[in-house]
């Protein structure tokens, strides 16, 4: 879906499409492999990390991650813990001196970053369903080094010519602040968080701990996470109002942002998040082009359809 829109806005080589709430990398990940390059920001670090960590994918080769195996890589992350190694802004052992690296000492750090984050994700399986933390890393690491492999095998056969992607952990309410200039965007796809109905920090907080990451110092910048009942859908509403002005303000003039939303509830009740947006990116003077609306097949209840809100600047 996000490769089609990509598409349909008619970026390529060269072109910057800018991703504010960058989240997993997918849009980052769909713009590298049509040669545009890319622009991810996101508050948060975990977010970062898995951005990085998916966009490096695509040049590393399966050689690469096979020079470590993989009961040494699980047991130096199972039992160094990074505690105190790493903080909000900063991930990798290697910028501190007298850390031992074991067995990732002569690797590419994008190397290093792959096997944290499938220890993180092994982690996870740990924490909600009490999965052996090895035998999960084990196979999905093992899982995604075999697609790494087949991918490869594209690379050779099809010459892709990779775009560029920047990450930048910052305030998508704020972009200027965080590098991205005005009037510099080709084009803008994201989907903004469900904080206010998913509390994102609570959910990750195992990997918060590990990473030794104080939660509370970014509890204050998510999107939708501040106030309480009525008053934390206005913050949250505010909070977007001003994203889109940011959005509005680094695009290009005739260039097209698109907005990827789900339903959403709070409280039990069914936000009008899609009509609301369309309100809120008029505000910041987006011209709205139309929208999609998505059946979201086997979902929960409250997530029953995934709305694409087209937008064009003037």
């Amino acid at each position: 879906m996000v490769k089609a829109i990509i598409n349909w806005m008619g970026l390529k080589k060269g072109d910057v499409l800018l991703d504010p709430f960058a989240g997993s990398g997918t849009a980052l990940i769909e713009s590298k492999l049509v040669g545009a390059n890319s622009v991810g920001v996101d508050i948060d670090p975990l977010c970062i990390l898995m951005s990085k960590v998916k966009t490096d994918l695509l040049e590393l080769s399966p050689e690469e991650l096979k020079s470590i195996s993989l009961r040494a890589a699980f047991d130096f992350f199972h039992r160094k813990k990074l505690r105190g190694q790493v903080g909000l802004e900063k991930f990798l052992p290697t910028q501190s001196e007298g850390y031992d690296m074991g067995p990732f000492k002569e690797c590419d750090e994008k190397v290093y970053d792959f096997y944290l984050l499938s220890y993180l994700y092994a982690l996870s399986d740990w924490r909600y369903i009490k999965a052996d933390m090895w035998k999960q890393f084990n196979k999905n690491a093992k899982n995604m080094i075999k697609n790494i492999e087949r991918f490869s095998e594209l690379k050779k056969n099809l010459n892709f010519e990779f775009g560029e992607t920047k990450l930048v952990q910052g305030d998508a309410r704020f972009l200027t602040e965080f590098g991205v200039k005005p009037s510099s965007i080709d084009g803008i796809v994201t989907s903004p968080p469900y904080s206010i109905a998913v509390d994102y920090i609570a959910q990750d907080l195992h990997a918060f701990r590990y990473l030794d990451i104080d939660p509370r110092k970014l509890k204050d910048k998510l999107v939708g996470l501040k106030g309480k009942g009525e008053e934390r859908i206005r913050i949250y509403y505010e909070d977007m109002q001003l994203a889109f002005n940011s959005m509005f303000e680094a695009l290009k003039s005739k260039a097209f942002c698109t907005i990827i939303i789900r339903d959403v509830t709070y409280n039990r009740y069914r936000l009008p998040i899609s009509e609301t947006y369309v309100k809120l990116a008029e505000s910041s003077g987006f011209e709205y082009v139309g929208v999609i609306r998505r059946p979201i097949l086997g979902g929960f209840a409250r997530l029953r359809y995934e709305y694409i809100l087209l937008f064009r600047k003037p």
